[in-house]
């Protein structure tokens, strides 16, 4: 991923774990972002919870679009 790819972000952090983050970037030979996006990275789901709740109510969504038609059509009988 090149320089303009990435988006610039600024964060209040504890200074004692930006020294720890620091010195282990330096031990990993790796730059503070690099060390912080890698953390993120196995961190963070691969999908967000909120995608799997959008998805989750589309899903009940259709599900009771489904289930009014059936209604309908029995009522219809």
């Amino acid at each position: 991923m090149t320089h303009s790819e990435k988006q610039r972000v600024t964060i209040f952090l504890n200074p004692e774990l930006i020294k720890q983050a620091k010195a282990q970037a330096i031990v990993e030979d790796k730059t503070l972002a690099a060390l912080i996006e890698n953390a993120l990275i196995n961190y963070l789901p691969l999908e967000t919870l909120i995608k799997k709740k959008i998805f989750l109510m589309s899903l009940i969504s259709s599900i009771t679009e489904c289930h009014m038609k059936i209604a309908s059509e029995e009522s219809q009988l």
